[in-house]
């Protein structure tokens, strides 16, 4: 075993990790603490991993282990003055390593700690005992706590608040309750001592009906995968065997990985409900037959409602709509009449998206955008997300903005001598009237589908 002796200072109350990669790889720059050297500090972690008495990490990487012990300096030998620290050190188990690192961190305050055990408990009360009536020139080991020199009844109330605490509890702190993100940043305190942390979300307050878990984060803070909206619980749990090791006694066990004090802690997932629709332009073409209207047969149409019905049977083709009853107009053609305008055929409560076969590919941000004149990216996919050809035509009957125009093969029931407005695939600017063709050629529907959660 050999031990890296590379020594830095860590700053009291932040997280005390190593200042290198867990790989061992030497990650110094301008932004670490600036490394110094501590033999006695080395020492005392040689001479507790010998004896058995270090805390060791419970997954350690490869050949490199992470120890650490936990030191009551009452003579200022660490030259940090008195208190209790503690010692972290990277340690190469094989012949050879990487740089690895030794760590020295004061424990955070704990007041009323008389005896510098950690832990407020009964042996600090007999310390007050003993100094009782002290009236000048008394320090923490004295009984005094609240450090006017004395020792006396407010130092006994002060003990009183405190006792049964500890210099590895820690508290989860955020966030604040309703959360309006599905995706929360929690944080909490540091744990004195602790190797890392375990962050569990559940729907009971005893953490057993987990819906996420989150190991091994090495920082005070983790961002969650996206919930739901609804009540949930969470605890957090320090890798702390120095906690474990000092605070069981008896018949008191305290585990490896230590629970926050305010574990199950609600939170309220109140993020708003996004919604987007999808939009593709048939595979199919269709003839234009007043016959059709209102029950088509497999590629005509004759008005909104068989132009629906064909949208509707091709998007349940591709699988958008499961357990399709084959009458209901699930999807709308994006066409006008006379008296109806397009746009105003489905009202648009979130992001309109293409039928694309890879990610999301946003078309506008809300209908307002969608009918502007001009969209984000081309509607060029029919409804199994494959890309049309450049400029294929799709019926509109309409003006740029989605509103009715003359030109709707006379409210898709006559072919002869007559137009239709179209838009094409690939446009983006006036998308929605890019050309009036003659209505005896069969062509592609713009079909839009309901609002869904994103």
């Amino acid at each position: 075993m050999r031990l890296l002796a590379v020594i830095s200072i860590c700053a009291l109350v932040v997280s005390c990790t190593d200042p290198v990669a867990k790989n061992g790889s030497d990650a110094k720059d301008a932004n670490e603490p600036k490394v110094t050297t501590n033999s006695q500090g080395e020492q005392i972690l040689k001479e507790a991993i010998e004896s058995g008495e270090a805390n060791v990490e419970s997954t350690p990487t490869g050949g490199l282990k992470r120890y650490s012990t936990i030191y009551k300096d009452l003579t200022g030998a660490l030259g940090m003055g008195r208190g209790i620290f503690g010692i972290f050190g990277l340690v190469d188990e094989g012949e050879e390593g990487s740089v690895g690192a030794l760590n020295l961190s004061p424990a955070p305050s704990l007041p009323c700690d008389f005896d510098f055990s950690g832990y407020v408990d009964g042996a600090d009360l007999e310390i007050w005992k003993t100094g009782y009536g002290t009236q000048s020139g008394a320090g923490p080991e004295d009984g005094d706590c609240d450090g006017n020199g004395t020792v006396d009844g407010r130092d006994f109330l002060m003990w009183q608040r405190v006792f049964g605490t500890s210099i590895y509890d820690f508290f989860i702190t955020a966030p604040a309750n309703p959360t309006l993100t599905s995706t929360p940043v929690i944080q909490w305190t540091e744990s004195f001592g602790a190797f890392g942390y375990d962050l569990q979300i559940a729907t009971d307050a005893n953490c057993t009906n987990f819906v996420q878990n989150h190991y091994g984060l090495a920082s005070l803070s983790h961002q969650i995968d996206p919930l739901p909206n609804g009540t949930y619980y969470l605890c957090v749990y320090a890798d702390n065997p120095a906690a474990s090791s000092a605070l069981t006694s008896g018949a008191n066990f305290v585990p490896t990985f230590l629970p926050a004090k305010n574990n199950g802690l609600p939170i309220v997932i109140d993020a708003p409900v996004l919604y987007q629709h999808k939009v593709f332009i048939t595979n199919n073409t269709y003839s234009i037959s007043a016959g059709a209207e209102p029950n088509p047969g497999a590629s005509n149409f004759g008005g909104l409602s068989s132009a629906d019905l064909q949208c509707t049977r091709r998007a349940n083709a591709a699988g958008l709509v499961p357990g399709w009853n084959g009458t209901d107009r699930i999807y709308k053609a994006l066409i006008s009449t006379n008296t109806v305008n397009a746009r105003d055929r489905v009202v648009i409560q979130g992001r309109v998206i293409n039928m694309g076969p890879v990610g999301t590919e946003v078309l506008a941000e809300n209908g307002e955008s969608f009918w502007d004149g001009s969209i984000d990216n081309a509607v060029q996919y029919n409804e199994f997300g494959t890309t049309l050809a450049v400029n294929t035509p799709f019926w509109t009957g309409s003006d740029f903005n989605g509103y009715a125009s003359s030109q709707n093969c006379q409210n898709w029931s006559q072919t002869i001598s007559q137009i239709g407005s179209v838009g094409y695939s690939s446009a983006t600017s006036l998308w929605f009237n890019q050309a009036q063709l003659p209505c005896g050629q069969a062509r592609r529907l713009i079909c839009i589908g309901p609002a869904e959660v994103q």
